[in-house]
């Protein structure tokens, strides 16, 4: 799928967003028991020739057999729908109903004749390969696997596909990270009970290397012969990642070697666990050529040349941080040459590769180019590196450099910067966008994919999509004028799925309702539409809050009112914070819904709820003490702006990294008279070397030692290494140890397979059960850090709601907090009551 946000232009955005809630209140107010029964559009595609849309139309979510997959759970209520781009006709099942549900889509062949597909049903995740020509499908029997950092299918060409499949039938560790720990442990349990093995997991840790004693799950490489339905095997072992030539003869295969060693002066989050070690293969013949021992081969970076002569990839030796490495062309026998980068940096300061970040580079010809800065500069632009020349940034004359490019074509590369469309090559730089006309690109990368097919593995064409201040689309062409697509751009948020170079395939989204659009030539078609009669319904739009933060710089803070009140009949006030995320009311489809809590469902049940702007450093951290005085500044604002709103009746609400800061709150600030923390960190000592359930009970399956140490160190805890050499600062980050001042009443909501363990929402309970106060504490079996359970999700809505009438009511039960600053200083404890 490719993303993007389409925008209106900013007055009309404007406009909308400073509407009164009154003015969409033409119905009764959405509400998340209306949110669990959304059905909803999954991933959609044209075909290379752009005869046929094809796409995932998903059934009500609470209709799902089961919810122990986490958000892939709603793929089992996916059905494949099929339609002519052409029109005249309507859209139709790809696939008779009997083959459904849990059909997903996967890739076509390259000339559109056949189609990748996936079924998820009775705990089987079975690929298969449709002929377009009579739509029959051919179910392989293979389990394919779904790795976290790179491909596991690729056609070669029309008649031959690669697969990364199981050796067994069970599903992908991504599906069974979920509810395979409680599967898990209950088969431990049961063999306990049994008495006649033992029930235990081990793990070995030496030289800052730890592995589980059972081993991992091998993968294997297969090549399948469509015409003949035959399967070929070519590698097998812990495949990580591979990539096909583009002349379909080669594969560069990634392997995870041994554990690579956490360092003991520093942790990243999303550490590479292993080595890479990087093979070649001929398919023709199935002779493998490997890289030299003691070389450490970097994820997110396998691309061909053009001509399908040479690999490039980041190469590191053993025992050398990936700053230390080089960027390495790979002949084709195997021969590897380093490309002096001369010094330049593909990192950001403070920056490194891991499972989720990597270094930018490509072929322009048979020139690599590097995404990096001068060490002595911060900015980057893609520089060519040729052989025995200088570096040549190709980006220099722009105001700033993407870091991806758009399109790579035989001599050239296509990226979008400054407001244009621009050819770079070898003969220099060329607009191929109109200067008088502002545009930016329209394919943003899939998020759902892997990092590599995200960042490193542009499109081979000589076309780009472009989308202008007023949300219109335009194919652009090297050498050719622009082709418009569509018409007037609609209103709410708008994902472009999928493009050739006459059409787009989009789905936006408005108040829940989900609406497939084919934008082509002259013409804008509704596809299909889900939730229709959502358009009866109200949801609270919100209304900007301008200010400025704790260092002077303007900022927008976001208050959506409850529909149909005037702000004095409110019920209350909650102010729903999440340092260095703000929620401005435009991602309004069915999982940004569902998952945590969201302002305008909350408004839609009588409340005012203000989505504060806090900054947060470039780490991700910051002071406890900094958070709260930008939340204080953006409910200063607030009053300003809405005096009617009621100041006696406020409530402290966050979730994750929010629901640690409204710990800390309730702590420090003597402003609400309420709080709720939900899946909260506040014990980083604690925190800083916990297991996850996945790792404690499966770990030859994902041992993520570096997560919990990683968030603490070097993410969103930003502390300066582990807790005995920064004990001071653990415990002034640490919320618990100033849950004692906690005087008003906390609702604390854990979960037993949340990577955030239950034992931080308890300890905060046992201290404020010890100092006599009031808290509750919910915990939800089964769940993770999010409810995906729909009677859950109706639950925790539920639990929050009765909270805030339970400890708001409809007048002042504390003093008032108007007027009074957050402190850092304690507070005085109250009598315990007697």
């Amino acid at each position: 799928m490719i993303t993007v946000l389409l925008r209106r232009l900013a007055a009309v955005a404007l406009t909308l967003a400073c509407l009164s809630s009154a003015a969409h209140a033409q119905g009764r107010p959405m509400t998340i028991r209306d949110v669990v029964s959304m059905s909803s559009f999954g991933a959609a595609s044209l075909d290379p020739g752009g005869r046929w849309a094809v796409y995932e139309r998903r059934a009500a979510y609470d209709a799902a057999p089961a919810f122990d997959l986490d958000h892939r759970s709603v793929w089992t209520l996916s059905e494949l729908w099929i339609a002519e781009t052409g029109g005249g006709t309507s859209p139709e099942r790809l696939l008779p109903a009997s083959e459904g549900p849990g059909l997903l889509l996967g890739d076509w062949s390259p000339s559109g004749r056949r189609l990748l597909i996936y079924r998820l049903r009775d705990d089987r995740f079975e690929a298969g390969v449709v002929e377009m020509s009579d739509r029959t499908v051919w179910w392989t029997g293979l389990t394919p696997d779904a790795p976290f950092t790179g491909s596991t299918a690729a056609w070669l060409d029309d008649d031959r596909l690669g697969l990364t499949v199981l050796p067994d039938a069970r599903l992908p560790w991504l599906f069974r990270y979920a509810g395979g720990a409680q599967a898990e442990i209950a088969r431990q349990w049961a063999a306990q009970a049994r008495g006649r093995e033992a029930s235990r997991t081990v793990v070995d840790t030496l030289g800052g290397a730890a592995m589980a004693q059972t081993p991992a799950r091998d993968r294997s490489l297969v090549l399948l012969d469509i015409a003949s339905q035959k399967v070929r095997p070519l590698a097998s072992g812990l495949i990580r990642d591979w990539a096909v030539s583009p002349d379909g003869g080669a594969i560069a295969l990634l392997r995870a070697g041994s554990p690579v060693p956490v360092s003991p002066d520093g942790v990243r989050q999303f550490g590479n666990p292993e080595r890479g070690q990087l093979e070649l293969i001929e398919v023709a013949s199935g002779r493998a050529t490997s890289l030299p021992a003691g070389l450490d081969v970097a994820p997110h970076l396998l691309r061909w040349t053009f001509t399908s002569d040479a690999l490039l990839v980041w190469v590191r030796r053993d025992g050398e941080s990936w700053a230390s490495g080089d960027l390495t062309r790979v002949d084709r026998d195997g021969a590897l040459v380093r490309i002096d980068r001369h010094g330049l940096d593909p990192f950001p300061p403070g920056g490194d590769i891991d499972q989720l970040a990597g270094v930018r580079a490509d072929w322009i010809g048979d020139t690599p180019v590097l995404y990096a800065r001068r060490r002595d500069a911060s900015r980057f632009d893609w520089q060519a590196l040729a052989l025995g020349e200088s570096p040549r940034a190709l980006t220099a004359d722009l105001d700033q450099a993407p870091g991806r490019l758009s399109a790579i074509g035989d001599e050239t590369a296509l990226l979008f910067a400054g407001g244009g469309l621009w050819e770079i090559g070898a003969g220099g730089k060329t607009r191929r966008s109109a200067a008088e006309a502002a545009v930016s690109d329209a394919q943003s990368a899939d998020r759902m994919k892997p990092v590599r097919l995200r960042v490193n593995a542009p499109p081979r064409q000589d076309w780009a999509l472009a989308i202008d201040g007023a949300g219109r689309l335009s194919v652009l062409r090297t050498g050719a004028s622009p082709t418009p697509l569509g018409g007037t751009a609609p209103s709410g948020e708008t994902t472009v799925m999928s493009a050739t170079a006459e059409g787009a395939l989009l789905i936006t989204r408005d108040r829940g309702m989900e609406t497939l659009r084919l934008a082509v030539p002259g013409d804008d078609r509704k596809l299909d539409r889900v939730n229709a009669g959502f358009a009866d319904l109200s949801l609270s739009r919100p209304v900007p809050v301008p200010h400025l933060d704790a260092s002077g710089r303007p900022t927008t803070s976001w208050l959506f009112l409850p529909p149909g009140r005037p702000p004095e009949e409110a019920r209350g006030v909650v102010v729903l914070a999440y340092p260095g995320a703000v929620d401005d009311g435009r991602f309004l489809s069915p999982p940004n819904l569902l998952y945590g809590p969201r302002a305008a469902l909350l408004a839609s049940e009588g409340y005012a709820v203000l989505s504060p702007s806090i900054p947060v450093a470039a780490s991700g951290s910051g002071s406890i003490a900094g958070f709260l005085t930008d939340t204080d500044l953006a409910i200063d604002a607030m009053w300003a702006a809405w005096p009617r709103l009621p100041r006696d009746r406020t409530a402290f609400l966050g979730h994750s990294f929010g629901g640690y800061l409204a710990v800390a709150a309730a702590g420090r600030s003597t402003r609400y008279q309420t709080y709720i923390a939900w899946a909260p960190a506040t014990d980083l000592l604690g925190l800083w070397g916990e297991f996850t359930p996945a790792s404690r009970a499966m770990p030859e399956e994902g041992l993520t030692l570096r997560q919990q140490t990683g968030w603490v160190e070097a993410n969103q805890g930003g502390m300066p290494g582990p807790p005995w050499t920064a004990s001071d600062r653990y415990l002034e980050a640490s919320p618990y140890l100033t849950a004692n001042r906690i005087t008003a009443p906390i609702l604390l909501i854990t979960a037993d397979r949340d990577y955030v363990p239950m034992s931080q929402a308890e300890r905060v309970f046992s201290v404020v059960n010890r100092q006599g106060g009031r808290a509750r504490l919910i915990t939800y079996w089964g769940e993770g850090h999010t409810n995906i359970s729909p009677a859950n999700i109706l639950d925790v809505y539920d639990q929050m709601l009765r909270w805030l009438e339970e400890t708001l009511g409809d007048g002042p039960i504390a003093p008032a907090g108007a007027g009074v600053d957050s402190t850092s200083a304690p507070i005085p404890q109250q009598p315990r009551p007697s």
